[in-house]
């Protein structure tokens, strides 16, 4: 459906997103994600576009799929800015760090499931709420992913390899989804 953002964040408030896909500059291993600001808020490096309403589709989505450019500086330990709350959360006015859970309290819906980057696939620790890497690209290791991160990253649960989209998959996805290429233009042979 292709609706206005009031639709948008009307479905989201009243629980009817499973899934939200989403995008960020910067994440970290509890799933805090960024794209407000890179450094201090009052003085950045970089502004960036902002949250254009992740906040509410993260907060508000049963599930929510990061997808991100895997390099160093966007696996960090810490995010510049919280835009879109991961696992683990300061309170206010405190600071204490406490699990998503807690914090949202009988609004808890869920939160992230997943980044999806250029490397691999990373989900979460339903306990702890850390990142932890589920498979890999094709060309990609455990330990050159772990490398691009940050923080320590937790491959000790490695799934194998990524596993690449059928036939049947790219068809969907470029005739059906997307048949005017306007978000993945088909790769030409030759």
């Amino acid at each position: 459906m292709a609706s206005g953002l009031h639709d948008t964040f009307s479905i989201a408030q009243r629980g009817e997103v499973d899934l939200g896909y989403l995008g960020g500059a910067e994440v970290d291993e509890y799933g805090n994600v960024n794209c407000t600001v890179i450094g201090d808020y009052l003085d950045p490096d970089l502004r960036l576009t902002g949250s254009g309403g992740s906040p509410d589709i993260n907060s508000f989505a049963k599930r929510t799929v990061f997808i991100m450019l895997h390099e160093k500086r966007r696996f960090t330990t810490n995010v510049s800015y919280i835009t879109s709350p991961g696992w683990r959360l300061k309170k206010w006015p405190g600071g204490e760090w406490v699990h998503r859970r807690e914090l949202y309290g009988s609004a808890f819906r869920g939160g992230p499931s997943a980044v999806i980057s250029t490397a691999g696939v990373f989900r979460f620790d339903e306990e702890t709420g850390r990142m932890y890497l589920d498979t890999c690209h094709p060309g990609h290791s455990p330990n050159e992913i772990n490398d691009l991160c940050q923080f320590e990253l937790d491959i000790s649960r490695v799934n194998g390899e990524t596993v690449p989209p059928t036939r049947e998959d790219l068809h969907f996805i470029h005739d059906v989804l997307d048949p005017e290429q306007l978000f993945i233009p088909k790769v030409k042979k030759g």
